[in-house]
């Protein structure tokens, strides 16, 4: 039976609301990535910031997004890794199931294995404590004084035909203790092992403040120590897949348990707190029904999941990016207004208010409304008018087509192909004019309309049919408009074929004929400001231009192409920030840093047609939803100045040795070069990084002359 069918003995929470600003971000690595195969035995990170993987095949480390085996690990042929424990002088022992333990300095290898005093090759567990490590074997405990170089192997009472499988260690008033599957949980001393307790099929067990936990195919059981070492009955039973392993939250102030029943799998990631239990599995996007072994990189806000099946998942808890679906429907449109907004999508208008997204307008009800509306305005002749393009009012509601949607006045003016609609902020209709524009805008209590067969409509009452026609013809006046922008002094057009045009105290100006801006082939543009404005190019280049009367002057200069962009969708600029959506990624620059946000942190549908901020968020309507992101965890490092190693040297092909190496870091960094010896390749790679695209160079190739 699955989990979630089970009657819990106390709440069961499974929640789907994440905490305003925080965005669940979800990574998997696979055998693709490098590990060798989507069975995952344990996790550990060490004081260095490595990651370590134990798989049965070896021990893998987390280089970027791949996972590699080191070679001097791959050739002691040390498998089967059960687990990873660091030791106080920062050496890291790997135990395996089957040969026993290694420990790695750095530099060298030791093998300790039942040749040498172990007291069982088949290790299931490790813990350090005050310059001891403790093994758990299946056949008994043994405790290695890494100081002095011994091991001892203390004694136990054997029950008849029961095979002694310890698994795991706890530490309680200075007493280390041992958790046993089927002789109970024993005091741990150098010479003997001391039954406290007899409680028995024990899966894993972990101490927690003062509350013990233990794991069985039966559930999970849970106990205040002291009551547990007295041999008290106060047990609380929960019925939960068997928790194999756990890590603690001090930001959550929570425990996370991962594990999943043998039989059946119906894993789960387990957030406990008190006598709660969260259900976070579908939170976290993680898919594995066999969940194994988890790690919490506290730092970085980041679990390691580990699973029998469907390899690692990283899950990034504090993400600065996050993506939402509207019934998988395009967003073409975005409007922020008072902590509220509305998305424009094929299918309607919907509204976001309070966390909870709901349409508010239907597609069919525009359509309804129009023919509802359309004998209102008698006055309004727009066929047989060259100025308008005719509305065919006997198109189906499947051919309704959505283009915009502003805000104006405490209302909501989209644009469709069978005219415009203006809507209060609760979504009901106001008014609808038949006017089929693409690129339109309120400046002055003026209503500016795009005539889409050339020429600019200057309406000063739009509902009595009130406009200036301003003509193509005429040398200042835009046609081919592709995008309008406006501050508080004027409104400018952007031509894909003519260039940059302005509207201002009645008249219009062309920058391109004007000598003032030679870029004809206008995509998109932005007014960040009175005094500047921000124009793309067909031809992937951004400019900041400042504005002075009549004048413009080139501020800074993108091209797009140089940052690994490729065509532009969408520009803005949100406070310090810069943003540019290209085809293949989002690029961020904040004064003279530059960011890209690719598929590496998440951003799959690069696709933009819409943009927007409502002060903290940035909002992006793409194909089959919209991206949340928050630009200040974009652009201010939340973590120490990454430590950028040498992992390798080749000098003509040829690699130095090992011995110039301590912890895959070149030391040893004096090159005597021969004459003939011109070329150098360096491997550069930058520790504790979120993401690859967080370190550059990381491939230099040095030639001496």
């Amino acid at each position: 039976m699955s989990f979630h069918k089970y009657i819990l003995f106390f709440l069961l929470l499974f929640s789907k609301q994440l905490l305003f600003g925080q965005f669940i971000f979800t990574k998997q690595y696979t055998y693709k990535d490098g590990l060798p195969s989507n069975e995952i035995n344990c996790i550990y990170k060490d004081s260095r910031n490595i990651l370590w993987i134990g798989t049965r095949y070896g021990v893998y480390v987390k280089d970027m997004s791949e996972f590699k085996m080191i070679k001097r690990f791959q050739e002691k042929q040390f498998n089967k890794i059960s687990s990873i424990v660091e030791d106080g002088g920062k050496n890291i022992w790997f135990a395996s199931y089957g040969q026993g333990l290694l420990k790695f300095s750095g530099k060298n290898f030791s093998v300790i294995n039942k040749e040498n005093g172990l007291v069982s090759n088949r290790v299931k567990g490790l813990f350090y404590d005050k310059d001891f490590i403790y093994v758990a074997t299946q056949g008994g405990v043994s405790i290695i004084d890494i100081k002095n170089n011994k091991i001892y192997n203390p004694s136990f009472v054997k029950k008849d035909n029961l095979i002694f499988e310890a698994l795991s260690f706890f530490k309680y008033k200075n007493k280390i203790y041992v958790s046993t599957s089927d002789h109970g949980v024993l005091e741990v001393s150098l010479n003997n092992l001391k039954l406290v307790n007899p409680y028995s099929r024990i899966n894993f067990s972990f101490l927690h403040n003062e509350n013990f936990f233990l794991t069985s195919e039966s559930g999970l059981t849970k106990i205040p120590i002291n009551d547990f070492l007295l041999n008290k009955s106060t047990y609380k039973n929960y019925q939960y897949p068997t928790f194999r392993d756990y890590a603690y939250s001090d930001d959550k102030k929570s425990i996370y348990a991962t594990g999943f029943f043998s039989a059946t799998g119906n894993g789960m990631v387990a957030e406990i707190k008190s006598d709660t239990i969260i259900n976070q599995t579908e939170k976290f996007k993680i898919t594995s029904e066999y969940i194994s072994n988890i790690l919490n990189d506290s730092p970085r806000k980041i679990l390691y999941v580990g699973t029998t099946d469907q390899g690692l998942y990283e899950v990034h808890l504090d993400h600065f990016l996050d993506f939402t679906k509207i019934n998988n429907e395009k967003i073409i449109g975005i409007y922020n207004y008072n902590n509220s907004q509305y998305f424009l999508s094929p299918f309607g208008l919907y509204l976001k208010k309070n966390n909870q997204t709901k349409i508010i307008k239907k597609r069919e009800e525009f359509f309804r409304y129009v023919h509802q509306k359309r004998g209102d305005h008698q006055k309004i002749k727009t066929e047989n008018n060259k100025n308008f393009i005719e509305i065919d009012f006997n198109l189906p509601e499947d051919k309704l087509r959505f283009y915009k949607v502003i805000g104006h006045y405490n209302c909501i003016w989209v644009a469709t192909n069978l005219g415009i609609f203006q809507l209060n902020l609760e979504g009901e209709f106001v008014d609808y004019l038949p006017y089929r524009t693409y690129q339109f805008a309120y400046f002055n209590n003026q209503f500016i309309q795009v005539n889409p067969q050339g020429g600019i409509l200057i309406f000063d009452n739009i509902k009595e049919f009130k406009y200036k026609h301003f003509s193509a013809s005429l040398p200042n006046v835009p046609r081919d408009v592709s995008t309008i922008s406006q501050n508080d002094k004027a409104v400018f057009f952007g031509s894909n074929l003519d260039g940059l045009f302005k509207y201002e105290d009645g008249k219009f100006i062309s920058y391109y004929l004007n000598n003032e801006f030679k870029e004809n082939k206008i995509k998109q543009i932005k007014c960040i400001s009175n005094n500047q404005i921000m124009v793309a190019t067909e031809l992937a280049k951004v400019f900041i231009l400042d504005i002075n009367g009549d004048h413009l002057k080139i501020n800074k200069e993108y091209s797009i192409r140089d940052y690994g962009g490729i065509n532009i969708s969408k520009i803005d600029k949100f406070g310090d920030n810069i943003l540019i959506g290209t085809t293949n990624a989002l690029l961020v620059f904040n004064h003279d840093n530059f960011f890209t946000v690719n598929e590496e942190q998440g951003f799959l549908n690069k696709n933009m047609y819409a943009l927007d901020y409502d002060g903290k968020y940035a909002y992006l309507g793409v194909e089959n939803g919209y991206y949340t992101i928050n630009l200040d965890r974009v652009t201010k490092k939340r973590y120490k100045k990454n430590e950028i190693i040498i992992t390798s040297v080749k000098i003509n092909d040829k690699s130095l040795g090992r011995e110039r190496y301590y912890w895959f870091n070149l030391v040893d960094r004096y090159l005597d070069l021969k004459n003939d010896e011109n070329e150098i390749s360096i491997i550069r790679k930058t520790k504790c990084t979120l993401f690859q695209n967080e370190m550059y160079n990381k491939i230099t190739k040095l030639t001496q002359i």
